[in-house]
């Protein structure tokens, strides 16, 4: 998935990459809020990678 963003946008910052893998996550097919919720036992982080999302994020479409 990275290597994805990165052919899209070479210049990105690690940064970048972490915030468009967060905003490009879907938390609805985990069932649980969009963030880590680790300490209510949610495995899923921010949810599954959806990689035309973070793609539009990074892209900022």
């Amino acid at each position: 998935m990275v290597a994805l963003l990165l052919s899209a946008k070479p210049q990105a910052t690690p940064e970048e990459i972490r915030q468009a893998l967060g905003q490009g996550a879907n938390a609805r097919l985990t069932g649980q809020a969009a963030k880590p919720d680790y300490a209510a036992g949610g495995q899923y982080g921010y949810g599954l990678v959806d990689a035309k999302a973070s793609l539009d994020a990074l892209l900022g479409r």
